[in-house]
């Protein structure tokens, strides 16, 4: 499954992107792991990068992975051997609390749970409108 963040549609092609905000208006930083034409090295071994105007993009999106834990909805943001780490979206504190998320930051909370109890996997996309 696509890791949680931004995804541009350029020339037909899918890429990671990073969007920013310039002078001349919105713009996106394409990323590939192989050599594009193009596209400048980051490194010697890439990754390879190269920005363009959003309006030169055919879509950019915000994509993260939903499910559902425990019977409660949560995001999946990392993953290592045999777990993933989710972040609560339920929207009760006292939940959250119960169920052992630590609290990050107000209305964040997370933890790390066994990947086969993460049911539903899915991906959502949401639009970027610049």
């Amino acid at each position: 499954m696509t890791p949680a963040g931004y995804r541009a549609r350029w020339r037909g092609l899918d890429h990671r992107a990073a969007p920013e905000l310039r002078e001349d208006g919105w713009w996106v930083v394409l990323v590939d792991e192989n050599p594009a034409e193009d596209f400048e090295p980051l490194g010697p071994d890439g990754p390879w990068v190269r920005a363009v105007p959003v309006r030169d993009c055919d879509a950019v999106v915000h994509v993260r992975r939903v499910g559902t834990w425990r019977g409660v909805p949560c995001s999946v943001h990392d993953e290592r051997s045999g777990e993933l780490l989710v972040h609560y979206a339920g929207g009760s504190v006292p939940e959250a609390q119960a169920l052992g998320f630590t609290r990050l930051a107000r209305g964040v909370h997370a933890r790390w749970v066994s990947r086969d109890e993460v049911r539903g996997q899915r991906e959502e996309s949401v639009p970027l409108s610049c």
